[in-house]
């Protein structure tokens, strides 16, 4: 498997069903909060921005190689997306189990 392919579904959490991109969010939660833990907000700020960089990158040869457009197995995109979203909970709050579960749902509800 190619390296943009296992960041584009990152490592594989996009072609779990139902709901690729509901997985794909799970499957980055524990790199996130490792991150978090190991680097503090910062950390998980540059984190977001390395995934969205390597996300276009990936994304796109991922694209290429299938011969799709926006494959629903492309989940880059929902771990740079809830990275983001946790961003707020992380700096104001530190880590709270429940407002990160709360941030997961709304970010996969909006």
């Amino acid at each position: 498997m190619k390296i943009s392919t296992l960041f584009a579904t990152w490592f594989g959490s996009g072609y779990i069903k139902p709901a690729p991109g509901t997985w794909g969010s799970f499957a980055a939660l524990p790199f996130i909060l490792a991150v978090y833990s190991i680097a503090g907000v910062f950390g998980v700020l540059l984190f977001a921005i390395c995934v969205s960089a390597t996300g276009f990158w990936a994304a796109a040869e991922y694209d290429a190689q299938s011969g799709t457009h926006d494959a629903k197995e492309i989940v880059i995109d929902e771990v740079a997306g809830v990275a983001i979203t946790l961003l707020p909970v992380f700096y104001f709050v530190g880590l709270s189990p429940v407002l990160c579960i709360a941030g997961f749902v709304l970010f996969r509800i909006f």
